[in-house]
């Protein structure tokens, strides 16, 4: 029985709602919890402005006494002034306050020491207003009286939700000491969490709202997208591929073996499949042949892989392969390009003075410096430290500047300094020679002219070394 296929419009649109769907929610679980934080974060940052700012109007001393005492004096009356003007600028605050926790056998465990108070609350409720001295308790349940005693009595700010009759605050406890290392308060700011909250979820809806509108929207353009450039070409081919296959069933002529096109425009994988699909006869008439050159570009993939493992370039058998390729395209009168022998100077000295793997390091560093110059032409190992380069191509018409290029690089790490160890300062005598159509009868010819210009610069660099050592 032929398994139902199924159609490939609803798959798509099924995958994308559920890829939107989950990407939304993702999306919004994260930006709520990132949104938070950086929320939290700036409105404990802002508190802990305000606690220093208010703080700076505290004598310490003073307040000590007046907390002991509940006697308001001089400088008592402009801290609480100061309060008040503060409460009265920032309308984000709740309540600023200082309060004390008091010793066991008070009437009360928290007594209010400075409360600032609003204008408007100074005027429309005064009978409601705390003083120096005032029993505040009732305002606190007993898990939050005995924090408020716990900060008291330690050093650091504590940051905490207090639930009250009137909602949720968010509250900075900061410990009051004065100079004599007396905890006497608490001095406190609270903001409602219900504000918080509000400027949280409005943000959060917005970036939810955008996030949900932009998914939908790239949802609706991707599967309209999908259905015009994928779907329906794929359909049409599959259509066109069908009878081809009905017709092809049992045929022994291969000129019977023709496949009718579908047209189809869409300048992606569908199209050059559809291309592809068209070129089968032909590539069936010609299997025999293609079969062959299928096993030949085999065998040379096998021999790609056969890099060296010291410096991952080509090894030399790759080489003689390559040798082979351009001594047929001589004979084709078909060839154009030019070979560069690279012998790396001083590998046996680095090896006996500073060991082997540091040997191997120099020559790997030596045909890094190499491989950076001819990028787009393959590097041989012929040698313990001889490389070959094959340049055709853009390296070709380069070739000049490209081995100038690679003298300099070599001189310039030749050269020696505090911040480079023997072994990273690169030297190699470099030759090159270009395939002479009617005078290079294969490659050899030219690879030995380019070992006699290396061998020639390896004696100038001998000879001018002998002249710097004699001055």
């Amino acid at each position: 029985m032929e398994k139902k296929i199924k159609p490939m419009n609803r798959s798509i649109t099924i995958a994308c709602t559920v890829i939107f769907v989950l990407l939304s929610v993702l999306l919004s679980v994260v930006t709520y919890r990132v949104f938070t934080s950086a929320m939290y974060r700036r409105y404990q940052e802002q508190m802990t402005s305000v606690l220093d700012y208010a703080q700076s109007f505290i004598d310490d001393e003073d307040m000590a006494r007046c907390a002991e005492t509940y006697a308001e004096s001089e400088k008592y009356q402009e801290t609480h002034a100061a309060f008040d003007r503060f409460v009265d600028y920032y309308k984000d605050l709740h309540y600023l306050y200082i309060l004390k926790a008091t010793e066991p056998g008070d009437e009360f465990r928290i007594r209010s020491v400075c409360s600032a108070n609003t204008t408007y609350e100074k005027t429309q409720t005064p009978d409601k207003l705390l003083r120096l001295g005032d029993g505040a308790e009732s305002w606190y349940s007993d898990t939050v009286a005995q924090m408020l005693r716990d900060i008291q009595s330690g050093t650091e700010d504590v940051f905490f939700e207090d639930p009250t009759e009137w909602g949720v605050d968010y509250t900075l406890a900061r410990p009051l000491i004065n100079a004599e290392g007396v905890h006497y308060g608490v001095l406190c700011v609270d903001i409602s969490i219900n504000e918080i909250q509000n400027t949280i979820y409005r943000n959060i809806y917005i970036c939810i709202a955008l996030i949900m509108g932009l998914g939908l929207l790239f949802t609706v353009l991707l599967v309209l997208w999908m259905r015009t450039y994928v779907s329906k070409p794929i359909r049409l081919l599959e259509n066109s591929v069908t009878k081809f296959a009905a017709s092809s069933h049992g045929q022994r002529d291969p000129d019977e073996l023709l496949f009718q096109p579908p047209d189809i425009h869409t300048d992606n994988e569908v199209e050059a499949l559809s291309r592809a699909v068209t070129k089968m006869t032909a590539d069936m008439r010609d299997y025999a042949q293609g079969l062959a050159e299928a096993e030949e570009t085999m065998r040379e993939l096998q021999d790609s892989v056969f890099k060296d493992s010291l410096t991952r370039v080509n090894l030399e058998a790759a080489y003689v392969k390559m040798s082979q390729k351009l001594d047929r395209k001589i004979a084709d009168n078909n060839a154009e390009f030019a070979i560069v022998i690279v012998d790396v100077n001083g590998t046996g000295a680095i090896n006996r003075k500073y060991g082997q793997s540091m040997g191997d390091e120099y020559i790997v560093g030596a045909c890094m410096l190499i491989s950076s110059v001819f990028k787009h032409s393959p590097v041989y190992r012929v040698g313990g430290d001889d490389f070959a380069v094959v340049l055709q191509g853009r390296d070709y018409r380069d070739r000049e500047a490209l081995v100038e290029s690679l003298r300099k690089d070599f001189e310039q790490s030749a050269r020696r300094s505090m911040t480079k160890q023997p072994w990273q300062c690169y030297s190699a005598a470099i030759g090159m020679s270009a395939y002479q159509p009617g005078s290079d009868p294969n490659t050899k010819c030219v690879y030995t002219r380019a070992v006699a210009e290396m061998i020639s610069a390896k004696k100038e660099m001998k000879e001018e070394k002998q002249t710097e050592s004699i001055f």
